[in-house]
């Protein structure tokens, strides 16, 4: 055999050494890669399954307190929808019922207007009547007529004076004695017994 014979022989044998060698080498380098891996993949399937019963748990216990609130939240919406929309309508009837008891007042203010223009139309008007027939008479006027009839327009205007504060006692007491209130709707009062009669 020759030397390059017997070299490359032994350089056969030390890389087929070499090979097995790094072959077993890296087949235990893989089997601890994989050893690692399956650890691995056995702990996150612990972990996983550790939150999938936390998430059961919590949708067990959290569920139904959150339909619950979810129920309780809805019952007080809905009741204060129906408060403001009672609120509501109770402000309309209250605004209208001001609107006319305005022009109720408008028209009865008018009206005592009128009255009393009337009532003191009338007693001057029977005062002037009074001295109109005389300066009709053709009969000259008596000495001190012009100062009997300014005292008679003063006695006029406190009779109107007179009969305006009687009248204005009369309003008060009507209003006194017959002034009632009355309610928008029958359950506005607390007892029952509280309705005019």
């Amino acid at each position: 055999m020759t030397i390059v014979a017997i070299c490359t022989l032994v350089l056969n044998a030390v890389v087929a050494v070499l090979l097995v060698g790094y072959g077993l080498w890296f087949r235990n380098i893989v089997k601890q890669q994989l050893s690692a891996k399956d650890t691995t993949i056995e702990t996150l399937n612990a972990a996983i399954k550790l939150h999938e019963i936390q998430i059961a748990g919590l949708k067990g216990d959290r569920a139904p307190a959150i339909a619950a609130e979810y129920k309780t939240i809805r019952e007080y919406a809905d009741r204060m929808t129906a408060d403001k929309q009672e609120l509501d309508q109770r402000l309309k009837k209250l605004t209208e019922r001001q609107k006319e008891e305005a022009k109720i007042h408008m028209v009865e203010t008018a009206m005592g207007e009128v009255d009393g223009l009337l009532v003191a139309s009338d007693l001057l008007l029977s005062h002037f009547a009074n001295y109109g027939e005389v300066m009709s008479s053709g009969v000259a006027p008596e000495q001190g007529f012009f100062q009997s009839f300014v005292l008679g327009t003063l006695d006029v205007l406190k009779k109107i004076e007179s009969e305006t504060e009687s009248r204005n006692e009369d309003v008060k007491r009507m209003f006194d004695e017959r002034l009632i209130f009355v309610p928008l709707d029958p359950g506005d009062l607390k007892n029952k017994g509280e309705l005019p009669g």
